[in-house]
């Protein structure tokens, strides 16, 4: 019996060692280090990104930067042209990126894979109250701000006033914390935003100034989405900001992780698994880390990524034929 034994000691060791082996084998595909482009700096995206990059590192051993972006577009580019590991966009600009349309111009960027759903996104302004503004409608005429030139606030605030008709007497692009500075200095009356709330500077402005935050009404929001079928009518919850003591109306998209389609499969994987298994890391750096829900892999407005169609698979998701990429077996 003790040759039996030692031979099924000796058979059983080698599998580990031939397992770790191969995992070995399979770490050495992975980047050395990576990067995620986010968004200026003061915005969810850079907090989020944040805490992504040091699960990444800290659980996956891979040294990982955040990236300063001008926000989506600039990401999908990035990512597309494989000089930047991860990025974060929103639903409507990867839709696009992806089949050539909108902002895309006919360019398809077909190397971009989803990764991750991420948290909502909620179009909402800011305007200091002594001004009176009190809805979109109201920035008509007036200066207001749009966040970073091309990024989705900028995409999502000039398809919103052009379909209702609002017309700004300028419309300025820069980072969160300028364009603060600007209302402050009332160089522009306000601003807008489409981030997963709170976002960071409304709610350093509130603490220095009297502000109302408002978003579209609902009438307003239908007519939006009769043409962006991703922009959804939704709500901005109650107490978002400590000066919003009412849900406030408004349009509501999603954000993704994204990534090159050929990263390897099991490095992403990986990348998923360590998010959900920190997710109270994401949790303690801005509050949209509670919103990271599974199901919303089956409406990826582009196809996922292999390693992202093993994870969602293992943990029951049913995902749609369309979200297969082409390289799938499926």
């Amino acid at each position: 019996m003790r040759p039996r034994t030692s031979v099924a000691l000796i058979l059983a060791a080698m599998m580990v060692l031939g397992a770790a082996v191969s995992g070995d084998a399979a770490r050495e595909r992975w980047p050395k280090s990576a990067s995620i482009g986010t968004a200026p700096i003061g915005g969810t995206y850079y907090i989020w990104g944040g805490a992504f990059a040091r699960i990444v590192q800290e659980k996956l051993g891979v040294p990982t930067t955040v990236e300063v972006t001008q926000g989506p577009i600039p990401n999908i580019k990035l990512v597309d042209a494989g000089q930047q590991t991860f990025g974060i966009a929103t639903n409507g600009v990867v839709y696009d990126g992806f089949r050539g349309l909108g902002w895309s111009q006919g360019k398809k960027h077909e190397n971009v894979r989803v990764l991750l759903p991420m948290y909502s996104a909620h179009f909402h302004c800011v305007a200091l109250a002594k001004l009176g503004i009190r809805s979109i409608r109201d920035l008509d005429g007036k200066p207001v701000g749009a966040g970073a030139k091309g990024g989705t606030p900028d995409i999502y605030f000039r398809r919103v006033i052009d379909i209702l008709g609002i017309k700004p007497s300028r419309i300025v692009n820069l980072g969160f914390e300028d364009m603060n500075n600007q209302v402050k200095d009332g160089v522009i009356v306000g601003y807008c935003t489409n981030v997963g709330p709170p976002q960071a500077s409304i709610v350093e402005l509130e603490t220095t100034h009297e502000v109302v935050i408002f978003g579209i009404e609902p009438d307003d929001a239908k007519k939006v989405q009769a043409k962006f079928p991703y922009m959804l009518p939704g709500t901005l919850a109650a107490r978002t900001y400590k000066t919003q003591k009412e849900p406030i109306p408004t349009l509501v998209g999603f954000n993704l992780l994204v990534g090159h389609k050929d990263l390897p499969e099991d490095f992403v994987y990986e990348v998923i698994k360590a998010v959900y298994e920190n997710q109270d890391r994401l949790v303690a750096a801005h509050p949209v880390g509670r919103e990271l829900p599974p199901e919303r892999a089956a409406q990826s407005p582009a196809p996922l990524h292999l390693g992202a169609i093993r994870y969602f698979t293992e943990k029951g998701v049913k995902l749609p034929p369309e979200v297969y990429p082409p390289e799938s077996k499926r």
